[in-house]
């Protein structure tokens, strides 16, 4: 005989899995990693960020343009090296979202469609509230083999830009 674990429930802020050993259900409070599958599960239960014009970047130091070139030189070469550089980075914005908008100012334009990647590893990286808040995402378009990457942090996307998301089933979570 063989087990095979088929995955936790959410139920009402509570999350249930089964113990093979005692052969009972445990309950425990909700972990981030849950909430952000719940969240890409029904994207409808995110929060909505509100924008107003004109959408400001915080001013960008010379050790975070540095930072952003070597994430998206490596990004474009080798996943476990960016994601090795990622977990050295020092946060210094308020948020993911704050992050965002200043990777999106370092990489204007039609050429964020291509950089996902490293946009979503710079903003977990950078984000003081990414450690306890936040959930990254690399998810595919199946049956395609398209991939994308995106952060939720706080209840909400931290890329209000990105709305192709909603179309990538999570094959990694990265918290």
């Amino acid at each position: 005989m063989k087990f095979c674990r088929i995955g936790n429930l959410v139920f009402k802020g509570e999350e249930y899995s089964f113990n093979p050993l005692l052969g009972i259900l445990v309950e425990e409070p909700l972990s981030k990693t849950s909430k952000g599958i719940a969240a890409v599960d029904n994207p409808y239960l995110l929060e909505k960020r509100t924008l107003e014009p004109p959408y400001k970047a915080p001013e960008i130091s010379s050790w975070v343009r540095f930072y952003a070139k070597a994430l998206t030189f490596l990004s474009k070469h080798s996943f476990a090296l960016a994601f090795l550089l990622g977990k050295c980075a020092i946060p210094v914005y308020k948020d993911a979202f704050e992050a965002t908008l200043v990777y999106r100012k370092l990489y204007p334009g039609v050429q964020q469609k291509k950089l996902c990647l490293p946009r979503m590893l710079f903003a977990a990286s950078l984000s003081k509230r990414f450690k306890k808040n936040g959930v990254a995402f690399v998810g595919a378009f199946l049956p395609s083999v398209q991939m994308h990457a995106w952060v939720i942090e706080d209840n909400m996307i931290a890329d209000p830009f990105d709305n192709q998301w909603i179309c990538y089933k999570p094959v990694l979570i990265i918290k």
